[in-house]
């Protein structure tokens, strides 16, 4: 797990990224705008409740909130190494099922 520190930077790199204000965040986890100033400042770390709710929605895992960069290297790291344990054409299936999941109305978002 990171520091609380990163934690914090986390929190605040998910909401904006979602377009959120610190109210607007507060309000979809039914806590204080504060609290999540509080997160956000490190003055105080989440409780795993609302790191579940966060988790849900941002669409991300509790991992990835608490851990960030470190988790998202590290599953790319498991997906090659089982990628590379594939025959050929299964590698195939399995790229062109993660490509076909980037796809929106058309165009890739890459």
């Amino acid at each position: 797990m990171k520091s609380e520190n990163e934690i914090s930077s986390q929190i605040k790199v998910l909401r904006s990224k979602m377009g959120w204000s610190q109210s607007q965040l507060a309000d979809k986890l039914g806590v204080s705008k504060q609290s999540v100033s509080n997160w956000e400042t490190n003055l105080k770390t989440p409780r795993m409740g609302a790191l579940q709710k966060m988790s849900d929605l941002f669409g991300v895992s509790i991992g990835q909130i608490t851990d960030g960069d470190r988790f998202e290297n590290n599953l790319i790291q498991q997906t090659a190494q089982l990628m590379q344990r594939l025959p050929y054409s299964k590698q195939q299936e399995v790229f062109d099922f993660a490509k076909s999941r980037l796809t929106v109305k058309g165009s890739l978002k890459m």
